[in-house]
């Protein structure tokens, strides 16, 4: 079996990728689309003011980006980032404690 370092190091590019690696399919889907639909937010957050801009065909001042409906969307990939991590540490140790009963 290979550590828990492996696992969560491997949720530090996409958080749910270490819980597919450890066979928790479910949890590992639901990081996964978690994760993609917080950055897919920020996306919109940011784009959709200039998006506006330009369909007014570039008349006033460049918009300004509103920092409190950027920071929900970082935060939920934050809180779901670290949902992966602390899910796969309790998870190892206890996988981990039923496979050492289960051979003595």
């Amino acid at each position: 079996m290979k550590s828990k370092f492996y696992y969560i190091g491997l949720n530090l590019f996409i958080p749910g990728v270490g819980q597919i690696a450890a066979k928790r399919y479910v949890r590992g889907a639901l990081q996964i689309l978690g994760s993609i639909g917080s950055v897919f937010w920020l996306a919109a957050e940011v784009a959709m003011p200039f998006i506006e801009f330009y369909n007014s065909n570039l008349e006033g001042e460049l918009p300004k980006l509103n920092v409190s409906s950027l920071l929900i969307p970082i935060l939920l990939f934050v809180a779901i980032l670290l949902w992966s991590i602390i899910d796969l540490m309790f998870e190892i140790n206890k996988t981990n404690c039923e496979k050492i009963e289960d051979n003595q």
